[in-house]
């Protein structure tokens, strides 16, 4: 009758350290610390793309402002257009006065210490009339 208690009290133990080890390997150690991913990087660092919608433009002071989305909140941004950016709607070379409030449009972009500078603007959906 000992051995059999002496047997339970083993595999007892044995089945509380294997218990033990699962939970540790499951919660990946007790000091593993949660890993933040990092910024995303540019595949250029030079060059930046943006889909957002046009707000409005100022043809004047060479300058247009979206809306993109960012997480649950809106945001404007503005960009400075000169006369390299390059303006396509529907494959074809436009101007900016062309487009318009409520278009989508993706922008290449360079981060400049002047603000950003559009290389590229593309139309890419126009609301319905």
């Amino acid at each position: 009758m000992q051995g059999a208690c002496m047997s339970r009290g083993v595999t007892l133990s044995a089945l509380a350290l294997t218990l033990a080890l699962l939970s540790v390997l499951a919660c990946g150690g007790a000091r593993r610390e949660a890993s933040v991913p990092g910024p995303a990087t540019p595949t250029s660092p030079t060059s930046n793309v943006l889909t957002a919608t046009c707000r409005s433009m100022n043809v004047g002071a060479g300058t247009m402002d979206v809306i993109t989305g960012l997480s649950f909140a809106l945001r404007v941004s503005t960009f400075r257009v000169d006369e390299s950016t390059e303006v396509v709607i529907r494959g074809e070379r436009a101007e900016l006065v062309d487009l318009g409030p409520g278009r989508v449009v993706r922008i290449q972009y360079r981060r400049t210490p002047q603000g950003n500078l559009a290389d590229r603007i593309e139309e890419v959906w126009t609301p319905p009339k």
